[in-house]
């Protein structure tokens, strides 16, 4: 047998054992990310339910869309088509102020899809915010490895938007009142 055939034997081999061990894999996912904020649920209740909002604090502000009107509420959608992100759309399903906000995003006609849930709760310090993205690539081999960074890759997004919000929040934030000036 010659060289050229070993190694296009050996490569063909590899390929057909990396798409298997694709195929194997889960192409459903879940990343979750909490976050503390100083300010009452009600201030960050506008934030989370108005998706043209959502262009100060989530990496969607980086794609040019397309908002229904109204921007907010149950209902309240943003399409795009884009040569870097692709074509989607994201769509507030539920909405239960100020606790609750459930969102699906669909990519490349659904080919992609992720379920999202965002959840505050109140306590002596604010505001605990807990966003959890669930997902699922389907059995493309390709996304099944994919799938398996997802926690890391989609969870620094998640993080980097939790900071922006936070920042946004924490700007829009009465000061205390300085203390009337005495003698």
């Amino acid at each position: 047998m010659s060289f050229p055939k070993i190694v296009i034997g050996s490569a063909s081999l590899l390929l057909i054992g990396f798409l298997l061990i694709g195929l194997a894999l889960p192409g459903t996912w879940e990343v979750t990310r909490e976050a503390q904020l100083a300010v009452p649920a009600e201030q960050v209740w506008p934030k989370l339910v108005d998706l043209k909002l959502w262009e100060d604090w989530t990496s969607v502000g980086q794609v040019e869309a397309t908002l229904s009107a109204p921007s907010s509420g149950v209902g309240a959608t943003r399409s795009w088509a884009s040569d870097d992100w692709g074509s989607g759309r994201v769509e507030i399903t539920a909405a239960d102020a100020p606790r609750t906000v459930q969102y699906n995003v669909s990519v490349q006609e659904g080919e992609i899809r992720t379920s999202g849930l965002i959840e505050l709760s109140t306590d002596a310090s604010g505001t605990h915010m807990k966003w959890t993205e669930t997902g699922d690539f389907g059995w493309n081999p390709w996304l099944g490895y994919m799938a398996l960074g997802m926690d890391r890759m989609q969870g620094q997004e998640m993080e980097k938007s939790l900071t922006r919000l936070d920042s946004l929040l924490n700007a829009e934030a009465p000061t205390a009142a300085a203390p009337a000036g005495g003698g």
